[in-house]
């Protein structure tokens, strides 16, 4: 699972570049890379922080009793 997380969020990144190397070729119109990199910035956002985890607190601890 986390193998499949990493390699997609290796893809939107590729998504948020490709579009601007694209437009600087000419290839895409500037509409279209807006839209392109919108849509990889989003989904790096969404995908990056599953697969990177997050450390959460199960059992506090007990406060210090007079």
């Amino acid at each position: 699972m986390t193998a499949l997380l990493k390699t997609l969020s290796l893809l939107a990144l590729v998504g948020v570049l490709a579009p601007s190397v694209l437009f600087v070729v000419d290839a895409i119109e500037l509409e279209r890379v807006k839209t392109l990199t919108l849509v990889a910035t989003v989904a790096w956002f969404v995908i990056t922080p599953i697969w990177m985890g997050r450390h959460t607190v199960t059992q506090l601890e007990p406060q210090g009793q007079p």
